[in-house]
């Protein structure tokens, strides 16, 4: 069995988006809306709306990294929170 650990102090990006929380979604879950992508991925966790986690593995380095978004709506703003971890998988 594999086990994985975060490596500690993750990336955390904060921004506030003058958009309804609809746009700031699409433009991150919406393929056509999303800019090109260097690695595949796969999404491992969303919340409609409100949270999606995309994982992805770069071939040369160890493990796998996982982005976050998590939306906030501030009025006709949006607050977006980006998080970047870092997973080592142990085999």
């Amino acid at each position: 069995m594999k086990k994985r650990a975060v490596i500690p102090q993750p990336l955390i990006i904060e921004q506030t988006h003058h958009a309804p929380t609809e746009k700031v979604w699409d433009a991150i879950t919406v393929e056509d809306q999303m800019r090109n992508c260097l690695h595949p991925w796969k999404i491992v966790e969303e919340v409609h709306g409100r949270k999606i986690r995309y994982e992805w593995r770069l071939d040369d380095h160890p493990g796998n990294s996982q982005l976050t978004f998590e939306l906030f709506a501030e009025g006709d703003k949006t607050r977006l929170v980006l998080t970047q971890e870092c997973i080592v998988t142990n085999k």
